[in-house]
């Protein structure tokens, strides 16, 4: 076992050389720093290799003892896992996981040897010996280089399918790329992104760099009297074509047809025939499951009456197939949306409602009905069973984009700003075309006041459509901060008409906000809009809080007490916010809303205006 100085001083592991004073991971041709306690974290599973280290022992000596929760320690592992080649936790390399005991360093660690004794040379020297390095190096290249091989590469875009049916085969044609999508989530050590539509002229090269990936997916499904015609191809970053099939069938075998394709794929890439890829559920007929495919169309559209459109075919699903999981999954997450449109507590109620349905008729959607559950735990407060329910659905074995998400959300409603911008990249780069997943990132950036980032990303999302009125109503902050009044105008007035409001109030509030601040009265007038118009919460405790009425603003914080959903509690955190922070009564509303002892419980404290988890 190597002792702690001995490890100090550096140590290979695999291809990774680990310099632990510098928190720095070196592999071939690049590096990656770590956060300090994943550092510590190698560290003490460098020493204690090959025995077994408990989550006590990393408390202890990563921790130094201090409390803290198996989400700060799950998170620190697999921060770890991420820098180390995305180290997979159910066929891992390096760090393998001992259920009920601990975590366990596969690899013996190489300490790095004493330092030789130096010795100065005469003049002459270092140049001969250049001289000799170049000659015999360049001949060690060209007598041992292997031939050229195909690239090990374990990333792949799937490309959106193309229909070449009617207009109305369209949400099939959805369908399948999201269940070709989904079920190859599943095929571990292997990197699943979700891309567009490619134009006529896309190449594989231009796919691939701009999703980062080693392969790219295309394929087509055609619909025509009662059969189902889809083709698949592969090609590589290089253009060329690695594997192209045709699978057929009738309309009662569609849902396994996506499954032979998601086969075929993975056999592809990965040069050798393994057990059949398989979904975690099937559904019993295609009746029920077209209509799943119809809701899950509806769903993506997001605006109320398309919700309402998804609830009523996803219950039609579920009352001909009652054991057919991802339908509950669909019409939960359709009800948490229209949670945004009204009834927070009713929509809440049944997405809980029917994923706890779903998993007692079909146990399989356990893990990832935990993100509903996650979801609606941080708009009702309850951080710690939030965080919980993440921790189960981000380490699912499944991995899912919707997931992360979420977790951006809990992570910034509780202050953990960098963690939140960590999850929202993760979901993006799992989803790098959406429109939601691009906002939730733009947003997150926002928070951190990184403007060129957040403008980048608000910019794609823009591109995608407007997205919710909830990322509506942050991109118009975002729009007040730079100054763009005008453009921030009209995005609010979007917003507020999506959710129904009344909107009179929009025009008057914004002509005086464009006036030169020695010029403004918002102090006298928000009082006087308030009371004839209705102005919701979260936008009116942002306007308070930029015309410096910290005492107004806090009141409607302390509404969060009662009720968590009224306004998103991340915006507390933001520097329009620094006026209320500042109130001697802003700690006791810490206290009240259960933010300060979920922070003492994973090493946080607030203090000076900020959040501090240096110690966690």
């Amino acid at each position: 076992m190597a002792t702690e100085p001995d490890l100090q001083r550096g140590f290979d592991l695999g291809p990774f050389s680990v310099l632990p004073e510098r928190n720095i991971l070196r592999w071939p041709g690049n590096e990656s720093h770590l956060e300090p306690k994943q550092m510590k974290a190698l560290v003490t599973l460098a020493r204690h290799q090959p025995d077994v280290v408990s989550k006590q022992t990393l408390v202890d000596e990563v921790w130094a003892g201090r409390a803290t929760s198996d989400e700060s320690i799950t998170g620190c592992i697999k921060g770890l896992r991420a820098a180390l080649d995305n180290d997979s936790p159910r066929k891992p390399k390096y760090i393998e996981t001992i259920h009920g005991r601990g975590y366990r360093l596969k690899l013996p660690p190489i300490v790095a040897e004493e330092e030789p004794t130096v010795r100065i040379p005469p003049k002459w020297f270092p140049g001969l010996i250049a001289a000799i390095s170049v000659i015999a190096v360049a001949a060690f290249i060209w007598i041992t280089r292997p031939p050229p091989g195909p690239p090990i590469i374990d990333s792949v875009v799937i490309t959106r399918f193309a229909n070449m049916s009617s207009e109305a085969s369209q949400p099939t044609v959805d369908g399948i790329t999201e269940q070709l999508v989904s079920t190859l989530y599943g095929v571990p050590n292997l990197e699943i992104k979700k891309g567009s539509l490619p134009t006529e002229t896309e190449t594989a090269r231009e796919i691939a760099n701009r999703y980062n990936v080693g392969w790219v997916v295309f394929g087509s499904v055609q619909q025509l009297s009662g059969q189902v015609k889809i083709t698949a191809r592969i090609d590589d970053r290089d253009n060329a074509v690695e594997w192209a099939g045709t699978f057929t069938g009738t309309d009662d075998q569609i849902f396994g047809l996506h499954e032979e394709v998601a086969t075929a794929v993975r056999n592809a890439i990965r040069g050798e025939k393994e057990e059949n890829v398989t979904a975690s559920s099937r559904p019993a007929n295609s009746e029920a499951y077209n209509k799943y495919l119809l809701g899950q169309f509806y769903l993506a559209k997001r605006d109320p009456t398309s919700l309402n459109n998804a609830v009523e075919l996803l219950s039609e699903s579920i009352a001909m197939d009652p054991g057919y999981g991802p339908a509950y999954l669909e019409l939960a997450n359709t009800y948490l949306l229209l949670a945004d449109y009204g009834a927070k507590d009713r929509m809440f109620n049944l997405a809980l409602a029917t994923v706890e349905e779903g998993v007692s008729r079909d146990p399989r959607i356990h893990d990832a009905a935990q993100t509903v559950h996650g979801y609606v735990h941080t708009k009702r407060g309850d951080w710690m069973a939030a965080t919980r329910a993440f921790d189960i659905a981000t380490n699912s074995t499944v991995d899912y984009p919707v997931s992360h998400h979420y977790h951006s959300i809990l992570l910034a409603s509780v202050g953990r700003v960098d963690d939140s911008l960590a999850a929202a990249i993760r979901a993006r780069e799992m989803e790098p075309d959406s429109q939601v997943l691009n906002s939730r990132l733009a947003i997150t950036y926002f928070w951190k006041n990184d403007m060129v980032n957040a403008r980048r990303y608000y910019d794609l999302a823009n591109t995608m459509g407007p997205g919710a009125p909830i990322s509506q109503l942050s991109y118009a902050l975002f729009l007040v901060r730079e100054g763009n009044l005008d453009e921030a105008r009209e995005v609010v007035r979007r917003a507020i008409m999506l959710l129904e409001l009344e909107s009179s109030w929009i025009d008057p509030l914004f002509d005086e906000l464009a006036k030169p601040p020695e010029s403004r009265s918002l102090q006298s007038m928000l009082p006087q809009l308030v009371t004839q118009h209705e102005i919701p919460a979260k936008v009116l405790i942002v306007f308070l809080a930029i015309s410096g009425q910290s005492d107004e603003a806090m009141k409607i914080a302390w509404q969060l007490v009662e009720d968590p959903s009224i306004f998103d509690i991340e915006l507390i955190y933001l520097d329009e916010f620094s006026v209320m922070r500042q109130l001697a009564d802003f700690p006791r509303l810490l206290d009240q809303l259960g933010l300060s002892d979920y922070w003492r419980d994973i090493g946080c404290q607030w203090a000076d205006n900020s959040l501090n988890c240096n110690g966690a």
